[in-house]
């Protein structure tokens, strides 16, 4: 249950800072447009008192009525970026529509949470917690951790996990979340026998497969990709700087 709580408050984390994107956005546009409106504004009251007045009219002012020029907006950018995010959070809103049902009761999803082919494959998206795949039907869907390690999947990453008729699981990156990097130390708990990452007094928890493979040593300088934000338990080794 614990493990549950800490999944449903890690995706909170992760709609609210792509809502906070999307506001950010918006709030930019809304700026841009008002300048522009308010400029137009200005230029337009110039040349009605000078009609009015039979005064000339300010040299800005005749500049911008000669050649008006706007500054274009790249909306086709806006809208791609906006279609993104809410891809996004429909996948997100999808699992927690599923793992709210799951918790609640023991009757099966609607059908519409996960998607089975002609072919008698089964496909469910879910979310990466770091580890594996929490997918919309509630369940918990193990991932090689060579495969997490190589391909750097980040906490919030947005999957889906094909299930073929000879059970083999097939797992693909949907929805990569925005990164950032940072540079730590490697530590490594004796009692766990856990790898994590020291950076700013809090330690990001690390496959050890990746670990292994960049051949890690206590003590190293490790750069890892994160999440936007803070609100995350585990970060991706990129790679690590042996001393």
């Amino acid at each position: 249950m614990k493990n549950k709580h800490q999944t449903m408050n890690q995706l909170s984390h992760i709609i609210n800072d792509r809502v906070d994107d999307v506001s950010d956005d918006l709030s930019s546009i809304s700026t841009f447009a008002t300048m522009q409106d308010d400029t137009q504004t200005d230029e337009q009251n110039d040349i009605a008192k000078s009609e009015m007045t039979g005064g000339d009219l300010p040299q800005q002012s005749k500049s911008t009525l000669v050649a008006p020029e706007k500054q274009p907006i790249d909306t086709d950018q806006i809208k791609k970026t906006i279609h993104t995010m809410k891809d996004q959070l429909d996948s997100i809103l999808r699992l927690l529509d599923g793992k709210t049902v799951s918790q609640k009761t023991s009757s099966p999803l609607p059908e519409s949470d996960s998607m089975t082919l002609d072919s008698g494959e089964k496909i469910v998206e879910g979310v990466f917690d770091g580890e594996k795949m929490i997918g919309a039907d509630g369940q918990e869907y193990t991932m090689s951790p060579n495969y997490a390690s190589k391909s750097k999947i980040v906490e919030g990453d947005l999957m889906k996990v094909t299930i073929t008729k000879e059970g083999r699981f097939i797992f693909k990156q949907i929805g990569p979340v925005d990164r950032r990097r940072v540079i730590g130390q490697l530590v490594f708990d004796e009692e766990t026998q856990a790898w994590s990452v020291r950076h700013e007094e809090k330690d990001y928890k690390v496959l050890t497969a990746s670990v292994t493979f960049y051949k890690g040593k206590p003590g190293d300088e490790v750069v890892i990709l994160l999440p936007q934000g803070n609100h995350c338990e585990w970060g991706a080794v990129e790679n690590i700087i042996s001393k």
